[in-house]
């Protein structure tokens, strides 16, 4: 993410597709934003997994 921020998504569900093919797409109903309970990750497919939460991750300090 843009200033080197980390993100972690956890699903409404179990996605197995995502580990399994290495890629996936993602939809997002307002361009530029990416929401929990509203938007999706996409397995390469096809098999999608809603987001269930979206949460910053600290930085690992050094």
């Amino acid at each position: 993410m843009n200033g080197g921020s980390r993100w972690r998504m956890t699903f409404a569900q179990a996605c197995p597709a995502l580990s399994f093919y290495q890629g996936f797409y993602y939809r997002r109903a307002i361009a530029g934003q990416l929401c929990a309970g509203r938007d999706a990750v996409i397995a390469r497919s096809g098999g999608e997994c809603p987001i269930d939460t979206i949460v910053k991750v600290a930085a690992a300090r050094r």
